[in-house]
């Protein structure tokens, strides 16, 4: 914000803090002197071929959603864009009820000791990676081959 320039956080938080009462005197002072920010009438938005290639992106986002509707059918999770059908695991739907059940287990307990179990946790769609082996789709954890790559590493330098 100050290219090092020697503003400290204090000086940044007095700045911030400042802001309404600086904003309350500069329009006193516009309608004081008659002068002001103003924009022209015409708002980009409103132009003709803004309002055509509007038109269009809606209808390519329209034509997408009808050959690929997500409201018809099973109940299964699936990607909108490739179809993929989501793992039975995939629990992402109900991440508001595992975030409330993880919340219900932490009073009590020091935070800094309390670890996540992974079968706590919300699974995605995007987390069950998919890599063939012998022709055979076959489930990646992306989080735990990192982990192992990592260990791998540690034991060559």
């Amino acid at each position: 914000m100050t290219r090092g320039r020697g503003m400290g956080e204090n000086q940044r938080a007095q700045w911030i803090m400042s802001m309404p009462a600086c904003a309350k005197l500069k329009v006193t002072l516009q309608d004081l002197t008659g002068t002001g920010f103003q924009t022209s009438d015409i708002h980009k938005g409103a132009s003709t071929a803004r309002m055509s290639r509007d038109k269009k992106d809606i209808s390519a986002v329209l034509e997408f959603l009808r050959l690929r509707n997500p409201f018809e059918g099973d109940n299964t999770l699936r990607n909108i864009h490739t179809g993929e059908i989501a793992h039975k695991s995939v629990n992402a739907d109900t991440a508001r009820i595992v975030g409330k059940k993880i919340i219900s287990t932490l009073p009590g307990q020091n935070i800094v000791d309390y670890t996540f179990k992974k079968s706590q946790q919300v699974v995605t769609l995007s987390s069950k990676c998919k890599a063939k082996l012998d022709g055979d789709p076959v489930d990646v954890d992306p989080q735990l081959l990192f982990q192992r790559c990592t260990t791998a590493a540690n034991g060559m330098f």
